[in-house]
């Protein structure tokens, strides 16, 4: 059989008018591009080489800017990106096609109802290829105003991916195997070959004569396509987890592996495949897409995830951003991501903060840390094997153990006032601690309480003790050395926290979930409840707000009136939450599966993501004061993160991610690093008059004045000394 070079429909070629440049300033100066190139030449070379930073740590930045939505269609399975155009298969409405010249303002140009089920999409020439939950349906779409369809063929299994390689269609048929299908007529596809991948085949990706299949349980599998007619096992590589989607460059193969995320493997032999590199991700990773080094990851609950993938060997996490659904699919146009988002349409998103590098401290603990409390500089370690233990942290970076209690093992929870700890230490009750100096901690007061103390927590002299079904026991501990005993509350507590400058309790226990005021730490008064409360290992108080860290997410209550009952709304959904603290403006919860994350907490964007810290252990509660929150891990002893300034500003000397080209994805992102490639892209934008690149500062302002680094709308010679200045300073 003779076959068309490629699959697709004779479309008249179309000229491109292009815009001249302006006149580069340089020319406008009287200076040569060699000239300027000469002048600055010896200052790049003598620069090559040098590195003001280097990201071992890092904290993961909301990585864009969001664009706009796509709301309609919202069942979106598959989207395809052919210069300005996208392609959408959606579920409900069948095929959609929107003009995306301005990303920010994507415009309807048509849609085609009659592939309804639409869950897989190609386009190549003019021609679009539709899989239907049991049909392919090829379609002209070279008249995007009003798609044709012009032939059907089936029936299929459940094609869940499909990819064009000249005049073949290669459809991942799930349990159907591998189907390739002829389309040197589009108006008469013929059904050419098939194979049995003895799994669901669920992504196909095709070099050459071999076609990858991404095939579930299978791991990855190579199949000869040479003679579509009888394609031919070549080999197959396990992988950690189930293989959903697979893309290929350079002689590796990248598979979106769900539990395993990002799974690489090296190709160059398909009949003996290995394993080379990969990269968990917290949610399931569903789709990728490679744009220069990097790989794009549709992470369903958790958004997309940008990889470096240069060394495919060691892939290294870049940047994050969650979008509102689920994401399934990614198309990227140099920095601009498209992100088909299960129930929220598609969303588009123009990335611009990378992960930022921070200071990361670490003091190994083996033993069962429980939780802690900050104090000043130090840290009061509840370690149920060892005792209360007294931690420096003078210098985060350097955490030091100073002194250590063996005399309160079994301890439960501490809380700290200034240089006192109050201990609860399981059937043994409540002590305090003089840690005035803490090198030499003394215990100066005890009581005995009611049944086994889960919880403590301090409000002026009192402290109150969370004993699970025994109930809250109140202490006057005015004077430390002597607590007295002032009341206990009946009713199942486990976990208690006071509102700031409030005279509340809040206090959960079994399913229920209850505020307390405590006014008369003699004669508590149970105001409202929230009676089929979920468990809440951690919640914080803040304003008119409790923060409750649950297995659901973070929830909310308005505590504005603490009579009425407490109707819980949802904060932040699709993670498992252990502990969480509010200060100032910013929520800081120890997630499961993400670890450190920070939204806000105020204003309009209250809730929104802000950024995480990824460990890669799990974070069991944590404290935070000032710029430093103190993470307890399970297993890995105590992580001091510097949070400081956290996703402000990059530096002014970061302008480009190394090694990126023209139109990929990363050219004009900061990467956190300062190399030659940043001064070369600067000087370049700077020849080319290009504002937004090279207006860095207003002429003739020196240092100390107002408009040192205000942008005045002009480009001279005082921006490239600005910026050279900038990149030698390098980043902190």
């Amino acid at each position: 059989m003779v076959h068309r070079t490629r699959f697709g429909f004779a479309i008249r070629p179309v000229s491109a008018i292009m815009r001249e440049r302006g006149r580069q300033l340089a020319a406008r100066k009287g200076i040569r591009v060699d000239q300027l190139w000469a002048r600055f030449g010896a200052m790049v070379l003598i620069m090559l080489g040098t590195q003001a930073s280097a990201r071992a740590q890092g904290l993961l930045c909301n990585a864009g800017d969001y664009i706009a939505t796509i709301e309609e269609p919202v069942a979106v399975r598959d989207i395809v990106l052919e210069r300005d155009t996208l392609y959408v298969a959606d579920y409900d409405g069948g095929l959609f096609v929107y003009d995306i010249t301005d990303a920010a303002g994507p415009a309807l140009i048509s849609s085609f109802s009659d592939v309804e089920d639409a869950q897989a999409l190609a386009v190549v020439n003019g021609g679009a290829v539709v899989m239907t939950k049991d049909t392919l349906h090829v379609i002209d779409v070279r008249q995007p105003l009003t798609p044709l369809q012009v032939s059907t063929l089936g029936p299929f299994e459940d094609p869940v991916d499909v990819e064009i390689i000249g005049a073949l269609a290669f459809i991942a048929d799930s349990l159907g195997g591998l189907k390739i299908v002829d389309l040197t007529e589009p108006s008469t596809p013929i059904f050419v070959g098939t194979f049995d991948a003895g799994s669901y085949v669920n992504g196909v990706s095709v070099d050459g004569s071999i076609a990858y299949l991404a095939s579930g349980v299978n791991g990855l599998v190579a199949v000869d396509v040479a003679d579509p007619a009888s394609p031919v096992f070549l080999g197959s590589v396990g992988l950690p987890g189930y293989g959903l989607r697979v893309a290929l460059r350079d002689g590796f193969a990248y598979v979106a592996c769900s539990s395993c995320g990002l799974q690489i493997v090296d190709v160059s032999d398909p009949s003996n495949m290995t394993l080379v590199g990969g990269i968990d991700t917290p949610g399931g990773a569903q789709h990728v897409a490679l744009s220069g080094k990097f790989a794009m990851v549709a992470d369903d609950r958790h958004g997309f995830r940008v990889i470096d993938v240069s060394d495919a060997r060691l892939p290294r996490l870049f940047a994050h951003y969650e979008t509102r659904g689920r994401a399934q699919r990614i198309a990227v146009r140099g920095n601009t991501v498209f992100v088909a988002d299960r129930y929220t349409g598609v969303e588009i998103i123009r990335a611009s903060h990378p992960m930022r590098p921070i200071n990361v401290g670490m003091l190994p603990i083996v033993d069962t840390v429980l939780n802690v409390a900050i104090a000043g500089d130090s840290v009061f370690v509840a370690n149920y094997d060892v005792g209360l233990q007294i931690v420096d942290i003078n210098d985060p970076l350097n955490p030091a153990i100073v002194s250590e209690m063996p005399s309160l093992h079994n301890i439960s929870q501490v809380a700290a006032s200034g240089t006192t700890a109050y201990v609860a230490i399981g059937y043994s009750g409540l002590a305090v601690v003089d840690a005035s100096d803490p090198a030499a901690p003394v215990v100066v007061g005890t009581a005995e309480t009611n049944g086994y103390a889960y919880d403590v927590a301090v409000w002026n002299d009192t402290v109150y003790i969370a004993g699970g079904r025994a109930g809250l026991d109140a202490f006057d501990v005015s004077d430390p050395t002597n607590p007295r005993f002032l009341h206990k509350y009946s009713g199942n507590t486990a976990t208690i926290e006071i509102a700031d400058s409030e005279d509340l309790a809040y206090v959960s226990g079994g399913t229920e979930l209850f505020a307390l005021d405590i006014s008369d730490p003699s004669n508590p008064v149970k105001l409202g409840s929230w009676p089929n409360a979920p468990w809440v290992p951690g919640m914080d108080a803040h304003g008119s707000t409790l923060y409750l860290a649950t297995y659901y997410g973070f929830l909310t209550t308005d505590l504005s009136d603490p009579d009425t009952p407490l109707t819980p709304s949802f904060f932040y959904v699709g993670d498992q939450f252990n502990d969480v603290k509010v200060i100032s403006g910013r929520v800081y919860g120890a997630s499961y599966n993400t670890g450190l994350r920070l939204h806000r907490s105020e204003g309009p964007e209250a809730g929104a993501w802000i950024a995480s810290y990824e460990p890669h252990v799990v974070i069991e509660s944590l404290d935070v004061e000032g710029d430093i929150a103190c993470l307890v891990t399970d297993g890995s002893g105590l992580l001091f993160v510097d949070v400081s300034n956290s996703c402000g500003p990059a530096c002014p000397g970061d302008k480009t991610v190394q090694n990126a080209s023209v139109g990929e994805f990363g050219f004009g992102l900061p990467d956190g690093l300062v190399t030659a490639a940043d001064i070369m892209y600067y000087v370049n934008g700077w020849v080319a008059d290009d504002l937004a690149i090279a207006d860095l500062t207003s002429q003739n302002a020196p240092v100390g004045d107002p408009n040192h680094g205000v942008p005045d709308g002009l480009i001279t010679g005082a921006d490239i000394q600005y910026y050279v200045n900038a990149w030698i300073a390098g980043c902190p």
